[in-house]
């Protein structure tokens, strides 16, 4: 099923290149968006870690004061 909607999908392609630069374009995009979503995750890891890290067992704030999560 999926192997003939990609066959004529790659044979749509091959004779329009504007819509594959499109195409192209939107992957461009979205790897950047990714990596700056990634980007943006990591400094909040470290902006709450501070410059040096921390202790490995130190807890984030939020959880500060939970011994367990008991239902």
């Amino acid at each position: 099923m999926f192997e003939n909607f990609f066959a004529q999908f790659n044979a749509y392609l091959v004779g329009h290149p504007a819509f594959l630069a499109k195409l192209k374009f939107l992957f461009w995009l979205k790897y950047w968006i990714l990596t700056l979503l990634m980007a943006i995750f990591v400094y909040l890891l470290y902006k709450e870690r501070g410059v040096d890290g921390g202790p490995p067992g130190r807890k984030p704030d939020a959880l500060q004061g939970y011994e367990s999560f008991e239902a």
